[in-house]
Parts: structure tokens; C-alpha cells; sequence
């Protein structure tokens, strides 16, 4: 604050709130099923009080000249509250051509999965029961679904398995059962991560501009990967690729 000028304009934000506020646009069925072949094009989001664009487990998604601008007739200050792109367990192909960025209180887009924690492992291993904390554990794992379980303490990978049936205990607890067992390098506190929901991303001839307060793109998929002919003006990190 002591290197603020006189005059200065300055935001106050909730740190932790504007994720679970409402997005503009949130990409999944109305029953919570998957949705295929998701278009967005020549789009601009000028106010949001969360997240811009919100999608989960949901299959090839493509935004085209989709842009966040701050509103300033309105006297606003940011175009997002939170990221202007975000996609959870989504697989397929996920694609932005000629995204303009601005303004957004987060970062202009991220890509994951989730881990949910192991908490009680069956004497014959094939039954597991998960606690998830960012979201309800039942959008992040489905019947069918095949896992990789992760060491907690390495991030490495074991055999993938696959969900027989699942049953929920909370919002955030599940119990679940493998068709082959847990192996036994794995225990309480390593953690589960959907092998079937991932995406494969490309990034082209978009801006991301100076007016946003975090990163550019976050892009943590096993998924292949293709980011050319961007430019980056950012106040963070650029481009972050994690696990």
C-alpha cells in the first residue's frame, strides 16, 4: 500500500469467494451428464462475478474469438472476477483461436484434473472410500470411469483400475469399487485421479493482456499439448505446466 501513488485507484476482493460464485457460462448438462462438441464463438464477456467460462466433464470444447472486456461504461474494474477460462476433467480436444484476455482477477485459463484423497482401503483392496474437497466428489467420478491411484508423497503413478460402481456417502465422500484390487504400494492419504477424463489442448493466435492480476495459462493434463503463435503480456507467469 506505501507504494501506491495519491490518486491511486485500488480493488478489495474476496480472496477465497469468487470461485463459488455464479459463472457466466458453465459448461455441463442440466442432470449432470457430459456434454460433446461445445462451440463458443465471437463472444464477449464483459462481467462476471466468478469464473468466465466454466466447463466439467465435458468433451471437445472449442472457443473462438471469445474475449473478456472490462466494462468501463459501468465503471468496472475487472471483466471476471476469477479466471476468464477454466476446464475440469474435461477430455477430448480443448481449443482457443483468437481469444482476447483482459482484465480477469485470476488467471486467464486453467486446465486439471483432481485428486481425491484415499481415506479407508477394504482388507481385500477392492473397495476404496474417497474424500474430495474442491468439488462433489460425484462430478469428478462416474461408473466405468478408469483411475490411476497417485503416491502422495512422489506424485507417481500406478496402474490404471476402473470403477465398478460407486456409493455416495456426502457431497464430498464416495465409496468405490475396483474391478481389480488397490495395489499394495498404495494406502490411506495417496490419492485417485480420473485416467478418463483429460484433455489433449491447443492454443493459438490469442492475447493475453496486461490487465489481469495472476498468471496466463495453467495447463496440467497427461494430455498432448500445443500452444503457438500467442502473445503474452501478463502480470504473472505466462505459460505454468504442472504434472
Amino acid at each position: 500500500i506505501s507504494a501506491c501513488l495519491v490518486g491511486s485507484e485500488m480493488c478489495i476482493r474476496d480472496r477465497y469467494g469468487t470461485r463459488s460464485l455464479p459463472w457466466a457460462v458453465f459448461v455441463q448438462r442440466y442432470d449432470g451428464g457430459e456434454l460433446q462438441e461445445v462451440c463458443f464463438e465471437k463472444i464477449d464477456l464483459r462481467h462476471s462475478p466468478g469464473m468466465g467460462v466454466y466447463g466439467l466433464r465435458s468433451e471437445n470444447i472449442l472457443l473462438k474469438a471469445v474475449c473478456t472486456v472490462v466494462n468501463r461504461s459501468e465503471k468496472r474494474r475487472f471483466s471476471c472476477a476469477a479466471d476468464a477460462f477454466h476446464f475440469t476433467n474435461c477430455r477430448g480436444l480443448i481449443e482457443l483461436d483468437g481469444c482476447n484476455c483482459n482484465g480477469q482477477g485470476d488467471d486467464a485459463l486453467n486446465i486439471h484434473g483432481i485428486y481425491a484423497r484415499i481415506v479407508a482401503v477394504s482388507k481385500d483392496r477392492k473397495q476404496i472410500e474417497l474424500f474430495g474437497v474442491r468439488f462433489p466428489a460425484e462430478r469428478v467420478f462416474k461408473a466405468d470411469d478408469e483411475i490411476w491411484p497417485i503416491v502422495r508423497t512422489t506424485g507417481s503413478r500406478g496402474a490404471r483400475n476402473r470403477i465398478e460402481r460407486i456409493v455416495r456417502k456426502s457431497s464430498k465422500r464416495l465409496v468405490v469399487a475396483l474391478r481389480e484390487p488397490l495395489d499394495k504400494t498404495f494406502r490411506e492419504d495417496d490419492f485417485i485421479e480420473n485416467a478418463s477424463w483429460y484433455a489433449n489442448v491447443s492454443i493459438h493466435d490469442c492475447y493475453f493482456g496486461r490487465a489481469n492480476r495472476a498468471r496466463g495459462i495453467l495447463l496440467t493434463t497427461p494430455g498432448k499439448v500445443v500452444v503457438h503463435n500467442n502473445r503474452f503480456m501478463t502480470a504473472g507467469t505466462a505459460i505454468l505446466i504442472e504434472g
